[in-house]
């Protein structure tokens, strides 16, 4: 359910997402979903920046030169858009532009993801 709540959420916003619209889209009935829309929310974030910290972090501790390692990131990541159904933005930095000032709990785990583009 996270997954389709994902997609909704990354190609409607969060705010205009409703929760019959998530529902629909994962085919469950009210008593299947999540405790709320908010903490659905904060677990797509969770598992967005998990996802991508998983496959950076991956990257860069491989062997291999640092050209090699950017090479291999940014292949990643135009792969990854590539798969998900042609939406061109950030899923993280939309969450995050869209609710981080909106919601303290939302700024802290979209910005635990975003920390990965920051230079060391």
């Amino acid at each position: 359910m996270i997954r389709q709540a994902r997609e909704v959420i990354h190609s409607k916003g969060y705010k205009a997402a409703g929760v019959n619209d998530i529902m629909t889209y994962a085919h469950i009935g009210k008593g299947q979903f999540y405790s709320s829309k908010h903490d659905l929310g904060l677990a797509v974030v969770e598992q967005l920046t998990r996802k991508w910290e998983e496959k950076i972090v991956g990257i860069i501790q491989a062997d291999g030169a640092p050209q090699e390692k950017l090479s291999g990131m940014l292949n990643w990541i135009i792969g990854y858009h590539k798969q998900a159904n042609d939406y061109s933005e950030c899923p993280i930095g939309n969450l995050a532009l869209e609710m981080s000032e909106q919601d303290e709990e939302f700024y802290v785990f979209s910005e635990s993801g975003l920390k990965l583009w920051r230079p060391c």
